[in-house]
């Protein structure tokens, strides 16, 4: 069973789209959909996957054995899930992918996981293949991607109660351990190119395209304040507040977890003093952290021994 390719976000409407589509279009600053930020949307923003030809791109799904089902969370929204299967014990890594291609596209990442012998499952961000209905509202993007890890996560441990979770994500899949980390079915994360804030990660990507000093007269902050709005609220979810997509502290329970980190040594979009406060704010969370600088730019991955070093670390903790 396979699921029906992505359908185009540019097919035509006649109700207004949802904010997944519309990311910083709204508003003031719509004179900044020509060009630049189209290119950006496309390529960094979440929810406009749709319109990208992987195979053109030379990237191949993961014709792998997987069960592939979609979950509808507490907000309305629905969540892709591919499991995956393979490994032996109690531990299942699940996969958050990054925003330049959804899951099934990582076939090298999910390759090298099932090649350390343990049981893959990903899921997809908002508006990546088969996640999608995020409800029409400010901040509903982040509250759609909050409910939908959480809901990945709570049909995971009905499903396999006594599993111990290592959640693994790359560039804005930092996010998702970052923000689930805190569960006590969940004994440790995998960062691979993670960053702190979306803002800094959108504004060095403008730099990357658009000549000195044409880009300083973009407002790429207050865009992405549009985009992604700090602090509101949704009825279905009490307790949880937009950040902006920035991770600001951990709670007390993610004390005594194990986190292994693989920034890129010449990240064009990630500073490396990010890394160095995502680190910091882990050990100040009480975690164990080890950091492993891998050679490349954003799109570099760990290999399969380093990889198969991060989960031993990992597993190793949680059987103390």
């Amino acid at each position: 069973m396979d699921l029906p390719e992505p359908t185009s976000t540019t097919e035509v409407s006649t109700t207004p789209l949802p904010s997944r589509h519309r990311g910083i279009f709204n508003g003031s600053i719509s004179w900044l959909t020509a060009g630049l930020v189209s290119q950006a949307h496309s390529r960094l923003f979440p929810g406009n996957a749709g319109d990208i030809d992987y195979e053109r791109l030379g990237r191949r799904r993961a014709e792998l054995q997987a069960e592939h089902f979609v979950i509808t969370t507490k907000v309305g929204s629905k969540v892709g899930v591919h499991d995956y299967g393979g490994g032996e014990g109690d531990f299942i890594v699940v996969l958050a992918h990054g925003n330049t291609r959804p899951t099934r596209y990582l076939k090298e990442l999910i390759e090298t996981l099932q090649s350390c012998n343990i049981r893959v499952v990903g899921r997809d961000f908002v508006g990546y293949d088969a996640s999608s209905q995020v409800p029409f509202a400010d901040g509903a993007l982040e509250v759609a991607a909050h409910a939908n890890d959480e809901a990945v996560l709570d049909h995971l441990e009905e499903k396999h109660p006594n599993a111990k979770f290592i959640l693994c994500g790359r560039s804005i899949g930092t996010f998702f351990w970052a923000g689930q980390l805190h569960r006590p079915s969940v004994v440790g994360a995998i960062g691979i190119v993670p960053f702190k804030r979306a803002a800094t990660v959108i504004q060095n990507f403008v730099k990357t395209v658009v000549p000195w000093p044409i880009h300083l007269a973009i407002p790429v902050q207050t865009a992405v304040g549009e985009a992604f709005p700090k602090d509101f609220l949704s009825d279905e979810m009490p307790g949880f507040t937009t950040k902006g997509f920035s991770i600001e502290s951990f709670p007390p329970d993610v004390k005594g977890k194990r986190v292994t980190l693989f920034p890129a040594s010449v990240d064009e979009l990630v500073p490396h003093a990010e890394v160095d406060e995502l680190e910091d704010m882990l050990e100040k969370g009480g975690c164990e952290v080890t950091t492993t600088w891998n050679e490349g730019d954003h799109r570099s991955l760990p290999t399969a021994e380093q990889m198969q070093e991060a989960l031993e670390f990992i597993k190793n903790g949680a059987s103390n």
